[in-house]
């Protein structure tokens, strides 16, 4: 199975994000490199939380299907990263990848950075068929929006 990602994009509104960046490179065909750096102005709230969305769409069909769609608190995922098999590979993947903490808190006026971290079909899920996927990650604290990233791509056999 081959990936693409086609656009990788983040934004994060002030006044609690003092700076975001994120890109991603193709290192070859399936292979791609992310990197996301990002400031706050001031601590995480602990109450904040993550919706994570994942909806795909078989090649040869309209409909849309919603795959996953998990709201959580931030400071939960974080410490519980460990007992969450099903995405301990990728999250252990970015925690190798990155200067983010294990735990809450998540510091103000600290450089967070993701870098260099590395999504191919070697570490996608066996067996996926051909498909458009859409994932979105919301950061949000009390039904505001904190920030917004936002992976596009496709899948197919290899041929």
């Amino acid at each position: 199975m081959n990936v693409e990602f086609l656009n990788f994009s983040c934004h994060a509104p002030p006044p609690l994000v003092k700076h975001y960046n994120c890109e991603f490179h193709e290192l070859s065909t399936s292979r791609y490199v992310f990197n996301i750096d990002f400031e706050l102005s001031r601590k995480l709230p602990e109450h904040a939380m993550i919706a994570i969305m994942v909806h795909f769409k078989a090649r040869d069909s309209q409909r849309v299907v919603k795959f996953i769609d998990l709201k959580l608190k931030i400071c939960d995922v974080l410490g519980n990263i460990n007992t969450l098999p099903v995405v301990k590979k990728v999250l252990d993947s970015l925690m190798q990848n990155s200067n983010l903490p294990m735990s809450c808190p998540i510091k103000g006026n600290f450089p967070y950075r993701i870098t260099n971290l590395t999504i191919s079909d070697e570490n996608m899920i066996k067996y996926i068929p051909a498909m458009h996927f859409n994932i979105t990650l919301i950061f949000s604290d009390r039904q505001k929006q904190l920030g917004k990233v936002l992976a596009q791509g496709l899948t197919e056999a290899r041929g």
